[in-house]
């Protein structure tokens, strides 16, 4: 019987005693590690399992993805009630053949409850997609495989068994579907368990991670309609309006300002993005005057509150020069606060410091309602 859909079962460790507990068979079950040995299915059923071209399919999952959670509540875990980070990273070893799995799972203070690793395979012998896994929790070793026994419209299905160290095991099932390219769905379902182990059906949610996120966190807060409360210059004055849209994936961000009223005159826009080939943020300024300016972001605090550093450079006829901040001029600091934006403005002193630049307020600008 299928788990209820709406029903959302948070991992807990101290239900799942011993060695077979949730962040060693839900979590790598919910990591698509649930994997396969040989099939021990007969030949009738061999030749119905899904074929090599599943694979292309599970091409889906590669790179990275996290999941989030309560790590139990029971006082025989060190890690009860605390919550928990689990990643995993999946590439191809031989394209349309082969796929490597790593996974950890970590407390917030950064300490590993679990990890290992796997491989998701076309097993010629078996004549079916197969993958094994292993990997250690709290020191104790565990072993696992399954066979795709089913793959039809981007829903997969594996029947699968885990052993521990200590001979406990569980059989168990794994469905996963993708509603989107960025989030995958997996149901578990035990099947039989040997051994002092207690599992429930459980249902998660797994988010494909965005590097543009990771590096700027409250990039999607962001993201709306404001409207310029004070802190306005001849340049953009009071009561002109931007609109902040995210780029395709969630990638980057595009701000566009125009003037104040229903038909205002186009001011500037900026786009924020992510290099993945340096992993740094950037960023570009078009004003309505045809000046381009680059800057160099960073993420960083201030008054404790995360915020968006940008030294600021102006280059208006090359790409953006390979160190910002060496001839940047002027700096800004962009904090959020729900449906607040808060823009200061900085000058750099013979040292490279911030000195606060007292020609220039702050802008305030706050989320529109209309």
């Amino acid at each position: 019987m299928r788990p209820d859909p709406n029903h959302i079962i948070k991992p807990d460790l101290h239900r799942y005693s011993r060695v077979v507990s949730a962040l060693s068979v839900i979590c790598i079950a919910a990591m698509l590690f649930s994997a396969s040995s040989r099939a021990s299915a007969g030949q009738d059923e061999t030749a119905s399992l899904p074929g090599m071209e599943a694979l292309e399919g599970l091409g889906t999952l590669v790179g990275e993805w996290s999941m989030s959670g309560l790590a139990g509540n029971g006082p025989e875990e060190n890690s009860a009630g605390r919550m928990f980070q689990a990643r995993q990273s999946i590439q191809w070893i031989e394209p349309g053949r082969s796929l490597g799995v790593v996974w950890s799972v970590m407390l917030e203070d950064g300490s590993v409850i679990t990890s290992g690793r796997g491989r998701i395979n076309w097993d010629d012998i078996a004549g079916a997609v197969v993958n094994t896994y292993r990997g250690e929790e709290d020191g104790r070793p565990f072993t696992g495989s399954a066979t795709l026994i089913a793959a039809s419209d981007g829903v997969f299905d594996w029947r699968g068994h885990e052993t521990s160290g200590t001979s406990e095991s569980v059989n168990f099932e794994v469905t996963y579907a993708f509603p989107n390219n960025d989030l995958c769905t997996v149901d578990f379902i035990p099947t039989c368990v040997d051994g002092d182990v207690v599992l429930d059906p459980a249902r998660f949610s797994w988010k494909r991670v965005n590097p543009f996120h990771e590096a700027m966190p409250f990039a999607p807060d962001l993201v709306g309609e404001w409207v310029l409360r004070s802190g306005g210059s001849d340049f953009i004055p009071d009561d002109s309006r931007m609109a902040v849209r995210p780029g395709q994936g969630g990638r980057s961000l595009s701000f566009v300002a125009v003037g104040p009223g229903e038909n205002g005159d186009f001011i500037a826009t900026e786009i924020l993005w992510l290099d993945d080939s340096t992993g740094d943020l950037g960023i570009r300024l078009i004003s309505s005057n045809g000046s381009v300016s680059f800057g160099a972001p960073t993420v960083e605090r201030r008054n404790g509150r995360l915020a968006l550093r940008v030294a600021w450079g102006v280059d208006v006829e090359s790409d953006p020069l390979d160190d910002q901040s060496e001839t940047a001029s002027s700096v800004s600091w962009l904090t959020v606060d729900e449906d607040r934006i808060n823009v200061a403005f900085f000058l750099l002193d013979a040292e490279g410091r911030d000195v606060a630049d007292d020609s220039r307020p702050s802008m305030i600008w706050e989320r529109s309602r209309d």
